[in-house]
């Protein structure tokens, strides 16, 4: 079974949805904004960790996070296949005892992605560049063990792979057109204009980004079966 662990209503699964189906695989999602009754570990083949507006540390704001971030800790020592975006890999990056910090500037809208290394199943998968879509001011360090996968230029951890088992993508792959109108209409007060943040315009503009970001998903989500 596939667990998404959704932490707002407007990040979903999006096209991982898709995929799941396409697969005929089973998904479950846990919205810990209502409830955290997280499945036994032993259940979950995959667990998939979407983003989210919040910090890892806002854990007085977010009291969930603390079981989350135990749950994902327990998946993890049970050498099942994890999937973080954004918040999520985030989160992965601090339970496997990385620093998440704040990045030198918000990355909102669509940019370039550049693979930086091809050591593992999921670096040989990547295209060598992708445009893929952003919206975050944090970063993390690489966790120790893991391959330094990807890169842009005003975010150099982008991405990162351990064992071929677990993934940390900082930016969405699985973004659909709804989603991206979701995350405007939601977050529009973060779209200031300047240095890497594009405009509401800019950003709907680029949604035909979507099928190729898709593609890029298939691969990496391929690399786990």
């Amino acid at each position: 079974m596939i667990v998404c662990i959704q932490h707002v209503p407007f990040e979903t699964p999006g096209y991982i949805l898709d995929w799941a189906k396409s697969q005929k695989k089973e998904v479950a999602i846990v919205h810990v904004y209502q409830n955290t009754n997280f499945p036994v570990p032993d259940c979950v083949d995959m667990l998939v960790i979407m983003g989210g507006p919040m910090s890892v540390y806002d854990e007085k704001e977010y009291p969930w996070l603390v079981d989350e971030k135990r749950f994902v800790d327990e998946v993890i020592n049970k050498s099942r296949n994890v999937l973080g975006i954004c918040l999520g890999a985030q989160l992965i990056a601090q339970v496997c005892g990385a620093r998440v910090y704040k990045n030198l500037t918000k990355e909102i809208g669509w940019y370039e992605v550049q693979k930086v290394s091809s050591y593992n199943s999921i670096g040989q998968v990547l295209p060598q560049r992708f445009i893929a879509f952003h919206w975050h001011g944090e970063t993390f360090d690489i966790p120790h063990g893991a391959s330094h996968i990807a890169a842009t230029d005003v975010c150099a951890n982008q991405a990162f792979a351990i064992d071929n088992k677990i993934v940390g993508l900082q930016f969405h792959l699985e973004i659909t057109a709804q989603g991206v109108y979701d995350l405007v209409r939601h977050c529009e007060h973060e779209l200031e204009e300047i240095g890497y943040i594009q405009s509401r315009e800019d950003i709907i503009k680029g949604i035909g980004h979507c099928n190729n970001a898709h593609a890029v998903m298939d691969s990496v989500l391929a690399s786990f079966l």
